[in-house]
């Protein structure tokens, strides 16, 4: 169960990381402040991007927010403490 657990985590986070790098690639096809403006205030940013640009944005959020809740999964199974 443990070992399970320690998977899921990891798949969840290379899930976040794919999630995250769809919304940079997306903010830089917007433009270079659109990007420049999502490395430093990225869920600001974020939020103006799924209203300009709702579809793709709208599925990097729901991969990054699977990831997210595939590695709560996995760390809950291994008893990792969540902060």
């Amino acid at each position: 169960m443990v070992t399970t657990g320690y998977i899921l985590v990891i798949l969840g986070c290379i899930a976040c990381l794919v999630g995250e790098i769809l919304m940079l690639t997306i903010a830089y096809k917007r433009g270079l402040g659109w990007f420049l403006g999502s490395l430093v205030l990225a869920p600001i940013i974020w939020l103006m991007l799924l209203a300009v640009q709702f579809k793709p944005a709208a599925k990097a959020i729901a991969i990054i927010i699977l990831g997210a809740i595939v590695s709560c999964v996995g760390a809950r199974m291994s008893g990792l403490q969540l902060a």
